[in-house]
């Protein structure tokens, strides 16, 4: 019996460091499972940071460019504007120069047209002066033809 109780013994003790090994395996695996959890959350999370400080900065990039862009259209409307208001001044200024030409051609044509008038009345004058006279002479002439009848007439 005492064999059979030391078999036992030793089976019993072969179980327990079994059991021990066992033990020791799985608390092991479960540090082993725990560490590489641990940096595989680490990896996942060095991952995420890395991708939201890449979105971070394509943000600030392209609001950097979107207010660049809108700097640039502000600008450019500033320049758009002020090229209007030197249209209109050039407009102004063209309409003034054009109302003045036109006033003074006005003024010369209405000194041309007085001077034509005070020529046609002068010639209309010559004309009716002239008229008189040939009018007299016709009456002279007329007078001279009578006068020679009757004097060829006393003659004959």
């Amino acid at each position: 019996d005492s064999e059979d109780m030391q078999s036992r013994v030793s089976r019993l003790e072969q179980l327990l460091t079994s059991r021990e090994n066992n033990s020791i395996d799985h608390a092991n695996l479960q540090l082993a499972n725990k560490a590489a959890l641990e940096e595989s959350h680490s990896e996942i999370q060095s991952a995420l940071q890395l991708s939201i400080t890449e979105l971070r900065g394509a943000l600030a990039t392209a609001q950097t460019e979107h207010r660049r862009e809108a700097g640039a259209l502000e600008q450019r409307a500033v320049e758009v504007e002020q090229q209007l208001v030197q249209v209109r001044v050039e407009e102004a200024r063209q309409r003034k120069e054009l109302a003045a030409e036109y006033r003074v051609q006005t003024d010369r044509l209405e000194e041309m047209l007085a001077e034509a008038q005070v020529e046609n009345g002068v010639r209309e004058q010559r004309c009716i002066e002239f008229l008189a006279v040939q009018n007299d002479m016709a009456s002279a002439v007329a007078e001279q033809d009578r006068l020679r009848t009757e004097l060829l007439r006393c003659s004959i």
